[in-house]
């Protein structure tokens, strides 16, 4: 007895199309297809040559959302792609999706890089890697526990670290060059301060934390946590 796969009307006179759809269901059937792919290939146009982080993500959201659509189908047993099942292709999407956000996170940290060597003010230094950190938040909600993107998270702080902490130097250093010596250990004081609390590891950072130590000794200031000499 043949059985509509859509809405399981069933009768041995029922005529079903070659994916097991009844007349009465087809019409909604095809529309739904036809529409869910037109999105899907539309919204993965846009997202791959778009260079805002917002649309990108947002398209390829909307393309797993028709897909998922599709799918609804499949669990069925219903065909609707030609040549892949909707959840290869949201498979596909995902994979297309973390690719293009790995790439965008390199050319916005080589932007912010750029961006960070041509200011003239110390906060300007930082706030290039500031403002793409605050584009993780975005990134993640869409891409959760994706270690590759926490890998290069870690390579934007690391190199902000450093960014603020040749910010600290330098400032000490022109202090210390006018022989202002208190104002001068004061600033190597909080370049100390950020070395211990940033977010890159201590034992990554011994040589610079030794140096740092060993400027506010010679300027006659104590290391916080060491006995003086």
């Amino acid at each position: 007895m043949a059985k509509c796969r859509l809405c399981q009307k069933s009768g041995w006179f029922l005529s079903l199309n070659k994916v097991g759809v009844c007349a009465t269901c087809e019409p909604a059937y095809i529309e739904s297809v036809n529409s869910s792919v037109r999105v899907i290939e539309q919204s993965l146009k846009i997202a791959g040559s778009t260079k805002r982080l917002d649309t990108m993500l947002s398209r390829y959201g909307t393309a797993l959302d028709a897909c998922k659509r599709l799918r609804r189908y499949e669990e069925r047993g219903i065909q609707t792609l030609s040549t892949h099942h909707p959840s290869e292709v949201m498979r596909d999407i995902r994979q297309e999706r973390l690719e293009r956000v790995e790439e965008w996170l390199d050319d916005e940290l080589l932007a912010a890089r750029v961006k960070s060597q041509a200011a003239t003010t110390a906060s300007a230094t930082v706030r290039p890697y500031s403002k793409l950190l605050e584009k993780m938040g975005d990134i993640y909600t869409e891409l959760p526990d994706v270690a590759s993107v926490e890998q290069i998270e870690v390579r934007i702080r690391r190199e902000m670290d450093s960014v603020r902490l040749k910010v600290e130097i330098d400032r000490a250093e022109k202090l210390a060059f006018k022989g202002q010596k208190k104002r001068a250990c004061d600033a190597y004081l909080d370049a100390l301060y950020l070395l211990r609390t940033d977010s890159t590891p201590d034992e990554e950072q011994a040589a610079e934390i030794a140096i740092v130590e060993s400027k506010i000794k010679e300027l006659g200031g104590e290391v916080p946590g060491q006995a003086p000499d």
